[in-house]
């Protein structure tokens, strides 16, 4: 089953750049540019949903 959750990017004042998935509470990344960010964000998702795999929680269904 593939599962494609939203990102929500923000970018700072200073250049640096914020990733939060509102589908994964506390699910967030940073980056200090967009790229990174991505990089990151694409990490942080992945040991996200690992983790709640591990715990057995449930996996919850994207939004659109």
């Amino acid at each position: 089953m593939l599962l494609s959750y939203p990102a929500v990017l923000d970018r700072a004042l200073d250049g640096s750049v914020s990733v939060v998935f509102p589908d994964l509470p506390g699910c967030v990344s940073a980056g200090e540019d967009e790229t990174r960010a991505i990089n990151n964000a694409y990490e942080a998702l992945s040991l996200h949903l690992t983790g709640l795999i591990e715990d057995g929680d449930p996996l919850p269904r994207p939004s659109h």
